[in-house]
């Protein structure tokens, strides 16, 4: 399932999809906006959860 999702990036955020496969149309206004939103928060999610794995490491910095 993983690998499926890996080789269609389309499943998992229709956004960066559509800016890697030309053949992808949606001229929709509320569908571009929601995508968009979706990857902010997305990138938003993945940037805290790495911030806080970095925070409670078991390696002293």
């Amino acid at each position: 399932v993983i690998i499926s999702m890996g080789a269609n990036i389309t499943i998992l955020n229709p956004f960066i999809g559509k800016l890697i496969n030309d053949k992808i149309f949606s001229n929709d206004p509320l569908f571009i906006y929601l995508t968009f939103a979706y990857t902010i928060l997305i990138f938003l999610v993945l940037f805290s959860l790495q911030k806080t794995a970095r925070k409670n490491s078991i390696v002293p910095s």
